[in-house]
């Protein structure tokens, strides 16, 4: 499921990322720096560090304030036959050609967490638009959460950013939703069985599975599918 859409993906590693930001800063203190693009000293610190991922609007905040590139900021390619420069065409490039995903601090399969939609986000992900829409999804509907603990590893793992599609709550075939049961949020494979009963399973099999009888499902509240995963190898 991982793609090279997202300023998550190991092609365009946080270091990296972070080591352009520096570039751009070019011998500026951090304190100049950071109060010309509107944050924190420490979070821009931890940007260039590979601490943390920076969102999209501070990286267009770069973009305008520096005249760069986003295609470089974002991917560190240099489009062909362009300048590195940002121009007034490429001026809007972030938000015409990237979608903000909402990243909500809720950590899935580890913990209480309330309604996704209640939870203010953390912070927004740059994913291209045209991929969302390749993948068949809503952008207003796409939303991303962090994966916590072990239970599906080796296919998810603890700290994974987690693309979920909110419009896909039935579940129709294999694959891996996030689902609250008794306030608790998880990530977990889901699969309809013959007799309407639906299998609940983790892919680390040292955790039991659980099937859930077709007369108990209305207090299985499924708040979507798993589309895509973002993180360290």
């Amino acid at each position: 499921m991982a793609s090279n859409n997202s300023v998550f993906d190991k092609n365009v590693s946080h270091l990296g990322l972070g080591e352009r930001i520096r570039l751009v800063r070019n011998g500026l203190s951090r304190d100049d720096f950071s109060a010309a693009i509107g944050v924190a000293r420490n979070t821009l610190m931890r940007y260039e560090r590979g601490e943390r991922c920076p969102d999209a609007e501070f990286l267009y905040r770069i973009c305008q304030r520096y005249a760069v590139n986003p295609e470089w900021l974002l991917l560190g390619t240099e489009p062909v036959g362009n300048s590195s420069l940002l121009t007034p065409e490429s001026g809007n490039k972030l938000h015409e050609e990237f979608a903000l995903v909402p990243l909500y601090s809720v950590e899935v399969s580890a913990g209480y967490g309330a309604a996704i939609e209640q939870e203010q986000p953390q912070t927004r992900l740059a994913f291209r638009q045209d991929w969302l829409k390749e993948m068949g999804l809503q952008i207003e509907k796409v939303v991303a959460v962090m994966a916590g603990g072990d239970s599906m590893s080796d296919t998810l793992h603890d700290g994974d950013v987690l693309l979920v599609d909110t419009q896909q709550r039935q579940v129709i075939s294999d694959a891996i939703y996030i689902l609250r049961q008794s306030e608790l949020l998880y990530v977990k494979r889901l699969q309809r069985l013959l007799d309407g009963s639906l299998r609940i399973s983790s892919d680390n099999r040292a955790y039991a599975e659980e099937i859930v009888p077709q007369n108990e499902l209305a207090y299985l509240d499924i708040i979507g599918r798993v589309v895509w995963r973002g993180g360290r190898l």
